[in-house]
């Protein structure tokens, strides 16, 4: 019933049941160490280079943005302001602000006013303040899984005994990813830089060390397979939290991105639990959790457009800011201070992460992406509704949302050349466009050489860009959201099936070489994005950081590449 997209490194474990590290000295994964120091020792062999020290812009401190990416006390000591541009003035950003405050919010502010002079503040000043007002004190710990088993009965639907190899040693890398906050971060929330959750959760990896809103989505489908219930419903729960108290789930556990969001899949999250347990008072508990959520979208991302004097409600990521971004400043303010319009630049560069896709050449003011995915929202709601609890009046409130949405989309994104604009409104499975969708899919990729590369499709064919969700990097989401796209045409189309397992495979196979053979001079990893020219697991490149290794949303694909029913007919829920 549900839609199947997700990302994490073990978001490999989903391929691995459409299919049939170089070596591990360490040992087992699963030993007694502590979890974080083993998961540390698994996947961060990198060295990542410490920002300089910049020469100082005029006016570096006075960037006249006027609101800020994150609300709260915390936010003119993390988020946007003199302290913040100080900290990277001087280089010291990766430890000033620290992890966690010495005095309340207001006191530290005052402290840093105190040394504030005719508009500067001088380094030893700055160094001694924030030793006396920060600490470095961790405020995560790791987490028992109390559900993790060595053998879960789901890898038993694996056909090859490779991949069930693979998905084995994925599987093993639950354990290293888990964690939760340490007490006194709930005792003293307004002391430290997160947002806090009552339950463990899973982390992407690599210095992704909080909890994302869409690699959760991944993440919790290789949790499904690979049966560890109690800790799927523990996350679902914080996002419940988070709903209930913020009105809408953030893009991290990061205070510094609490201000966006990210694509909207908590619906989703909700039909998979329900499909993996059956548990209809789960449905009834938390489908209006859901709702809130889709109500924060419409009356805060939504936006109207006129069309052949039609007028259409869409969808588009709008984060609420027009600052730079704190985790990126400099580079953010220096590209600012050359745009024409400063503010402007700030606030899209920060709806632009709102997506997932920070950054890519395929970025649009109104995404068909996002539009998809909230036209599923409204069906799986519907049917959720309508279907399983019997709210018929409810059920059909939705279903009608999600065909208006289904109408908006193929009037507003269709392509005239092509008939296409992006391959993922297959996955609305419209039973009237699917012949003629499926026709035209096929023929583009065919014309395209989308289809041309070792280790599975590139994330756009844009090759100029330089950015990591462009060519020629590959990321496992796209590459679960392309494959079942493309089955949802597997009853019209054999080819388009095909094409699906040639994806699959492709990828399969630079992932499961990363990690057992990986390319020279190249650690043995399960990586955020593989170089798709290759399929030697080679890692991808660009954007703002080193690729990271790890990677919660990546494992689950191969987890879940299943026997098939029958010779050539591809299966990937």
């Amino acid at each position: 019933m549900s839609l199947s997209f997700h990302f994490s490194p073990l978001l490999l474990l989903p391929l691995l049941l459409l299919q049939t590290g170089g070596t591990r000295s360490a040992g087992p994964l699963q030993s007694q160490a502590d979890p974080t120091v083993r998961f540390e020792q698994f996947v961060s062999r990198q060295q990542f280079p410490t920002a300089p020290s910049p020469p100082f812009p005029p006016h570096f401190s006075h960037n006249n943005c006027s609101v800020s990416i994150c609300e709260g006390p915390l936010a003119p000591i993390f988020c946007s302001g003199f302290l913040i541009s100080t900290a990277w003035f001087y280089g010291v950003q990766g430890q000033c602000p620290g992890s966690k405050l010495l005095h309340e919010p207001a006191v530290v502010m005052a402290n840093f006013k105190r040394i504030v002079r005719n508009g500067a503040v001088k380094r030893g000043d700055f160094l001694q303040f924030c030793e006396d007002n920060f600490a470095t004190s961790p405020y995560l710990k790791a987490a028992n899984l109390s559900d993790w088993e060595s053998n879960p009965q789901n890898f038993r639907k694996i056909y090859s005994n490779k991949m069930r190899k693979f998905a084995a040693v994925l599987h093993e890398i639950w354990p290293l990813l888990s964690r939760q906050f340490i007490d006194e971060v709930n005792l003293h929330q307004d002391r430290y830089p997160v947002i806090h959750v009552p339950n463990r959760f899973l982390v992407p990896g690599g210095f992704f060390k909080l909890y994302f809103y869409w690699d959760t989505f991944w993440i919790l489908k290789g949790l499904y397979f690979s049966n560890l219930i109690e800790t799927a419903r523990g996350m679902l729960e914080n996002f419940a939290h988070l709903l209930r108290f913020r009105g809408f789930i953030p893009n991290s556990g990061n205070v510094q991105l609490s201000r966006r969001s990210q694509p909207p899949l908590f619906s989703q999250m909700i039909a998979d639990y329900f499909d993996a347990t059956g548990n209809k008072s789960f449905l009834a508990e938390y489908l209006p959790r859901a709702e809130l959520e889709l109500n924060w979208w419409r009356e805060n991302r939504s936006v109207e457009l006129e069309l052949d004097g039609q007028r259409y409600s869409l969808f588009r990521y709008k984060a609420i800011t027009d600052c730079p971004r704190p985790e990126n400043f400099l580079e953010d303010y220096q590209l600012g201070m050359e745009a024409n319009n400063s503010m402007f630049f700030w606030s899209s560069t920060a709806s632009a992460c709102e997506s997932g896709l920070d950054f890519s050449s395929r970025c649009e003011v109104v995404p068909l992406d996002l539009n998809v995915f909230m036209a599923l929202n409204y069906r799986t709601l519907g049917k959720l509704y309508g279907d399983v609890l019997n709210e018929y009046e409810k059920g059909q409130k939705y279903k009608s949302m999600a065909k208006t949405m289904m109408t908006s989309i193929n009037k507003v994104f269709l392509d005239a050349d092509d008939g296409i604009c992006n391959i993922y409104p297959l996955l609305l499975g419209e039973e009237k466009r699917l012949q003629d969708q499926c026709h035209k899919v096929v023929e583009y990729l065919k014309r395209s050489g989308a289809l041309g590369f070792r280790g599975g499709i590139p994330s756009s064919l844009e090759r100029n860009s330089n950015e990591q969700w462009d060519f020629p990097n590959g990321w496992a989401p796209q590459q679960h959201l392309f494959v079942l796209s493309l089955l949802q045409c597997q009853n019209v189309s054999g080819e388009a099936a095909g094409m699906a397992r040639k994806v699959a495979d492709a990828f399969l196979t630079t992932a499961y070489n990363g990690l057992f053979s990986p390319a020279e001079e190249k650690p043995a990893q399960i990586w955020e994005k593989y170089d798709v020219r290759f399929d030697n697991g080679r890692p991808g490149f660009g954007g703002e950081y080193p690729a990271q290794s790890g990677f919660g949303r990546t494992v689950p694909v191969p987890q879940r590449r299943r026997r098939p029913a029958a010779a050539g007919t591809a299966s990937w829920p």
